[in-house]
């Protein structure tokens, strides 16, 4: 009958018009899709430029602990040798002079001047074993704050390392969720 195909032309219409709403919505969907998606990327080139960073800050991290090492073995050989040279001297001391050969040395002068100038060689040879002990005190300190920043550079470093793998994990994280996004995008495309 007449009404009846009345009634169903109104509901193929309004079945028409429901799937050109839903078409809309789903247009638009898409474009908040594309968007969500060029967002997603845009962060994601962000995220790798940061971990890029994070390895150039590294990479300079390993050259200051190389030349802090190198800095290390050098004041160790220069420490060594002072010891060994002050070891010497202190031994040839030892062997070679006692209370009373200082004594004989000063009074076996020829002349007043002459025993002037062995007392003043003496106090010369006695401040230069002094300044010998102070430069070994003072190479031992440089050693010691040396050490001291290199454990710090190295505690930086590890510290950065695991920005560095926090970094990628949620690097990762986020290219799980691009990649799903592309494929929720590919369903609905289809």
């Amino acid at each position: 009958s007449r009404e009846q195909l009345e009634n169903q032309r109104t509901s193929i219409i309004e079945e028409i018009k429901r799937a050109q709403d839903e078409l809309v919505a789903l247009q638009q969907n898409k474009k908040t899709s594309v968007e969500e998606l060029v967002m997603l990327q845009n962060k994601l080139n962000a995220r790798q430029q940061l971990i890029n960073n994070i390895n150039h800050e590294i990479n300079i991290i390993d050259q200051n602990i190389h030349i802090a090492n190198h800095d290390v073995m050098m004041m160790k050989t220069q420490l060594d040798t002072l010891k060994k040279q002050y070891a010497e001297m202190v031994r040839y001391t030892y062997k070679n002079r006692t209370s009373s050969d200082l004594i004989l040395f000063l009074f076996s002068s020829s002349s007043f001047n002459d025993a002037l100038r062995r007392l003043r060689y003496v106090k010369q040879y006695r401040g230069y074993r002094a300044d010998q002990a102070i430069k070994i005190t003072s190479a031992h300190q440089q050693l010691n704050n040396k050490l001291t920043v290199l454990n710090n550079v190295k505690q930086k470093k590890d510290f950065v390392l695991q920005a560095q793998q926090l970094q990628s994990k949620i690097l990762e994280a986020e290219t799980a969720q691009k990649d799903r996004v592309v494929s929720e995008l590919k369903g609905k495309e289809k």
